[in-house]
């Protein structure tokens, strides 16, 4: 199960990055009404996966705004004895 703070920052992002980037609110918007036409209006979950302009947004505001996770090093000799 993913940690819920990982999953805010995650959803955080995308909502900046949507806010700062009014243009592809209209695109995402349109993709979405162009995949629920073919499927009767039906929200379902072959929906989302055909949502590919979605799919990308969501990965590259990933991408661009990527989590930093600390990294603990730890002396090898510590570890051996």
């Amino acid at each position: 199960m993913p940690k819920l703070h990982t999953v805010t920052n995650a959803v955080t992002r995308v909502l900046s990055e949507l806010c700062t980037r009014p243009d592809h609110v209209v695109e995402l918007r349109k993709e979405l009404e162009e995949k629920l036409l073919m499927n009767d209006g039906k929200w379902d979950f072959d929906v989302i996966k055909k949502l590919a302009q979605l799919n990308g947004f969501l990965k590259e505001s990933q991408r661009c705004k990527a989590p930093i996770y600390r990294v603990f090093l730890v002396n090898p000799c510590s570890v051996l004895g």
